[in-house]
């Protein structure tokens, strides 16, 4: 499942100083029922492909729950910069970034079969 957001109209919106550029993804992959190698990798490739196709997306903003480590090595290969903590009600999470010109020098070093 995949939820696609305008941050400055985000909750997240209001831990930086947001840009008209700005949009951010939730992922969620459900439990794996067999493995595909690279599979959450595939898919963040293609997510992110989408939205620096669209023209008014500046920037991607991500908002990472602390402990979840697998996401924050996905997301550091595909080009996000950390930021900062923040805190949500149910979580503290990091606050990350990513823009056309990282991610694109990040693809670079992503071998997918």
């Amino acid at each position: 499942m995949v939820e696609f957001y305008y941050a400055p109209k985000d909750r997240v919106g209001q831990h930086y100083d947001a840009k008209i550029g700005d949009y951010g993804f939730h992922i969620l992959a459900g439990p794996k029922e067999m493995v595909i190698s690279q599979f959450t990798t595939h898919i963040f490739v293609y997510l992110l492909t989408f939205l620096f196709q669209q023209e008014e997306v500046e920037r991607v903003v991500v908002e990472p729950d602390v402990n979840n480590e697998k996401i924050h090595v996905l997301n550091k290969r595909a080009g996000f910069i950390y930021d900062k903590k923040i805190e949500f009600e149910e979580k503290t999470a990091f606050l990350a970034f990513n823009n056309r010109s990282s991610f694109q020098k990040a693809l670079d070093n992503i071998q997918l079969p």
